[in-house]
């Protein structure tokens, strides 16, 4: 009885250390050099990089994208894989701000969450690098992407912190 409890305790123990362990990203974003900020759909080219010295588990990454849209509501938005350097391993759902956030000429009212479907590790100096496409269902929409509060306008990858990572 008393080996169960230890075992036990031994690990719960490790699951509360690697839950806070000292975990590291660099997030770099680019927009794709044939994409224009005033068409209709965000594509961003997102890259996540482990740079700490512990490994990160994928699906217990989100990143959050930020964009600023009047007209539309996230029932009208979807999205499409376009490619990721592990497969298609990630979802993206939508969703509302409570209030919307302004700062400058950037705006956001909306979101998108990108999740990783896959266990798949990063070792310390590995990147996942994911590249989607978001529309209005119908296609009848222009993104007017300068406005968005993620959006930058680099066609290459540039460190990016208005894309938050959880």
């Amino acid at each position: 009885m008393y080996s169960k409890i230890i075992t036990s305790f031994f690990i719960n123990l490790l699951l509360v250390v690697s839950v806070f362990s000292d975990i590291e990203v660099e997030v770099y974003h680019k927009k794709p050099v044939n994409d224009y900020p005033n068409d209709n759909q965000v594509m961003p080219h997102i890259k996540i990089e482990n740079t700490g010295s512990d490994t990160i588990t994928l699906s217990n990454i989100t990143a959050e994208y930020y964009i600023y849209e009047t007209g539309l509501s996230v029932s009208d938005l979807t999205w499409r894989y376009d490619w990721c350097n592990f497969g298609n391993i990630f979802n993206v759902q939508f969703f509302n701000l409570d209030e919307p956030y302004t700062e400058g000429d950037k705006k956001a009212n909306m979101k998108f969450l990108i999740t990783f479907t896959s266990n798949t590790k990063l070792l310390n100096g590995q990147a996942v690098i994911l590249h989607i496409a978001v529309y209005k269902n119908d296609w009848s929409h222009n993104f007017s992407e300068a406005a968005h509060w993620s959006y930058a306008q680099n066609t290459s990858y540039t460190l990016n912190d208005s894309i938050v990572i959880r």
